[in-house]
């Protein structure tokens, strides 16, 4: 499905990635529900002084249906809907079932007199007096 459409993208720089395995897609650091898994995807490392832009633009004149344009600063990135299917604009990723984690308390804290406490452990800060016996306890 991706030879036309790489045909006219290469002409601004070279294609370098089209279809990934869920493996691959993971490596890269692909987002988990991605056209490249589905092979409607392709990515295209522009030539110097070509824009998005005219990528996008000249995809789009060739008769390709964009789903996703994503300039990804050092390369474009390009999803296109199978021949005949309707355009879904956005995929949403599955909702988690996982509640969030709850935040993690502060790693350090500091005394009236400007000693770091950390993990309950006192540390002095550098040009200060050293920490006293019981310092912080006042």
């Amino acid at each position: 499905m991706l030879v036309a459409p790489a045909q006219v993208a290469g002409a601004y720089g070279v294609i370098t990635s089209t279809f990934r395995t869920a493996a691959h897609n993971r490596f890269v650091g692909g987002v988990p529900n991605s056209y490249h898994l589905y092979g409607q995807a392709l990515d295209v490392a522009r030539r110097p002084g070509v824009s998005h832009r005219s990528v996008e633009d000249a995809l789009r004149r060739a008769g390709f249906r964009l789903i996703e344009a994503i300039d990804e600063g050092d390369h474009s990135h390009f999803a296109f809907a199978l021949p005949g299917a309707p355009i879904v604009l956005a995929r949403a990723a599955p909702p988690s079932r996982t509640p969030p984690a709850p935040p993690l308390p502060p790693r350090l804290r500091a005394d009236e007199h400007g000693t770091l406490l950390v993990a309950s452990a006192t540390v002095a800060v550098p040009g200060s007096a050293p920490p006293m016996p019981g310092a912080g306890s006042q």
